[in-house]
């Protein structure tokens, strides 16, 4: 699994110099990393991208051009540092609490969010792993 930060700069990289292709692979590796961060499937972050930005992965000729691709990546770099300035957030009051002698915490949309992201893991699916993935949703 490629780190979110990392695949992000690539992208940010690649879309300066207009090289649409390889910023579309690091592309998914954000959406890996950030499917992990987020305990969300791979595909649902897909769909939304799809959705906000207009194009298809199912279809060659709608794959999004180089400033799409741009485009995405600053959208989720966004969404995953508000998610995570969120939990860490919430992980300060949480402290703050054990501090106070509150074992239990009553933040129940916290817990179910801790949960969740504990819970989901995406398989690795490593290169070209994603258009077997893909194919294999789509039957």
């Amino acid at each position: 699994m490629s780190k979110f930060n990392c695949s992000y700069k690539s992208v940010l990289r690649r879309t300066k110099y207009n090289d649409a292709s390889h910023a579309w692979i690091d592309l998914h590796r954000c959406v890996e990393a950030f499917a992990h961060t987020k305990g969300e499937t791979f595909n649902s972050i897909f769909e939304i991208l799809e959705t906000m930005f207009f194009f298809e992965r199912k279809d060659t000729n709608k794959f999004p051009n180089a400033k799409t691709i741009e485009k995405c990546a600053i959208y989720l770099k966004t969404e995953r540092d508000i998610f995570l300035e969120k939990m860490n957030f919430e992980i300060q009051n949480r402290r703050h609490e054990k501090k106070q002698g509150k074992r239990k915490s009553n933040n129940k949309e916290f817990l179910a969010l801790c949960h969740k992201k504990g819970s989901y893991t995406q398989p690795k699916v490593g290169f070209w792993g994603w258009r077997k993935l893909r194919n294999k949703n789509q039957k």
